[in-house]
């Protein structure tokens, strides 16, 4: 697997282009393109609610059950906006950065520990740069900037970067950047992590609770209460006690990797009467 992840990242990225352009297109590539390649799924399921069993997944049933086309395309806007002008410019000022650092582009791609290990740090810089901006932004500043990301109190995938441009900087772009930065990681690593990181907040704001997936529970419970859960993984409201709410609430219970086909109602149905009984 290694060495065809290898061949194909030297034919298909590498060959005949500069390390910039390479790392423009994995900007590209991870950042619009699979974007919207893995949104379309789930705006077929959102538009179309088929097929029908998809609908026992969804986690707040009967909203956006469809979404107002006039609320999503004033979504699409901002979100195309911030994907191409704001992510666009911060790329740009960032290359140079990650050439600095001694970013690899042509080199073979690590190998899996390595990968493992750069992935291990980025996750955890993105979780603290990301919990303390995006508390900030319930301060003071939610009413002129991260209104607009709340607009949708039942999210749907895309919403995950539907936010203010400052927004998109401060706290969708900068903490997924810094990982990678401060690893020096490979070019391969930095396009994977991208990958990763749009597939795990696009299944947090999709509204949909999936088998074999990362819960959106803890995430879908912040657009709903909007003072909780402010962090991706929950470790740092754990510390802080920002998800007491969430802890005390039925949603804190659904907060699981699902491992079968069913439904978190349908196996939380059987859990609540077998409590009556034993009441």
């Amino acid at each position: 697997i290694h060495r065809l992840a290898d061949n194909l990242w030297q034919q298909h990225i590498v060959d005949g282009r500069s390390d910039a352009d390479i790392f423009f297109l994995c900007g590209a590539l991870g950042g619009f393109v699979y974007f919207w390649l893995f949104n379309a799924v789930l705006l077929f399921f959102d538009f179309t609610q088929r097929p029908a069993f998809i609908r026992k997944f969804k986690v707040q049933e009967g909203k956006n059950e469809p979404p107002p086309a006039r609320k999503f395309w004033k979504a699409v806007g901002l979100i195309l906006f911030n994907q191409v002008v704001v992510s666009g410019v911060c790329a740009h000022f960032m290359f140079p950065a990650f050439a600095w650092r001694g970013m690899e582009f042509r080199s073979p791609i690590p190998g899996f520990a390595e990968i493992l290990l750069t992935f291990g740090v980025s996750v955890a810089i993105e979780e603290v740069f990301f919990y303390y901006s995006h508390r900030a932004l319930h301060t003071v500043l939610y009413t002129h900037i991260h209104k607009i990301h709340h607009e949708w109190q039942a999210p749907i995938g895309i919403t995950a970067v539907y936010a203010h441009p400052i927004e998109h900087v401060v706290s969708n772009v900068m903490p997924v950047f810094l990982g990678p930065l401060l690893m020096r990681a490979h070019a391969f690593t930095y396009f994977v992590w991208l990958v990763a990181v749009l597939s795990t907040t696009c299944i947090h704001h999709s509204g949909y609770h999936f088998p074999l997936l990362t819960s959106s529970e803890l995430h879908d419970f912040h657009h709903k209460l909007f003072n909780c859960n402010f962090g991706v993984l929950g470790l740092l409201d754990w510390l802080h006690g920002t998800d007491l709410p969430f802890r005390r609430s039925p949603q804190f219970g659904h907060h699981r990797i699902l491992l079968s086909l069913k439904s978190v109602k349908e196996w939380a149905g059987p859990a609540r009467n077998s409590e009556r009984r034993r009441k």
